[in-house]
């Protein structure tokens, strides 16, 4: 079978390559995984990358065809994913690791996008793994 429809095929991009096409993205990428004691909001990146919310807001629409909180989450997201494959962190400190101080929050976000639990991702890729 062969898909005739035209459609774009950034669906099957990697978002690493994706980022590399706009220095915004790039730099915003970075300002979202230096978390640390006050993780970043979209105020906060809007004032770092020297834009407006509204700009902001505009721009990642664009590029990303999602919100900046959006964008943050799934940064976010992939970041824990990284942790959980490579380390044995408890899941209180990756949420910590990654901008989270509530581990319920941090638990629907990595659902939401995962669509599997912390626990189960964790135990999948152990497998693979081993």
């Amino acid at each position: 079978m062969i898909d005739t429809a035209q459609r774009t095929q950034a669906i099957f991009m990697p978002l690493g390559y994706m980022l590399g096409q706009d220095p915004l993205l790039i730099k915003a990428d970075m300002l979202v995984r230096r978390t640390g004691k006050n993780p970043i909001t979209v105020r906060g990146l809007a004032h770092a990358l020297g834009l407006s919310e509204r700009t902001l807001n505009r721009r990642f629409r664009e590029l990303t065809h999602e919100p900046p909180q959006a964008f943050i989450m799934r940064r976010r997201v992939e970041h824990a994913r990284t942790l959980l494959e490579t380390t044995a962190q408890p899941i209180k400190a990756i949420a910590r690791a990654t901008g989270y101080e509530d581990e319920s929050s941090f638990r629907k976000a990595f659902r939401k996008l995962t669509l599997t639990s912390l626990q189960a991702y964790r135990a999948q890729r152990s497998i693979r793994a081993a």
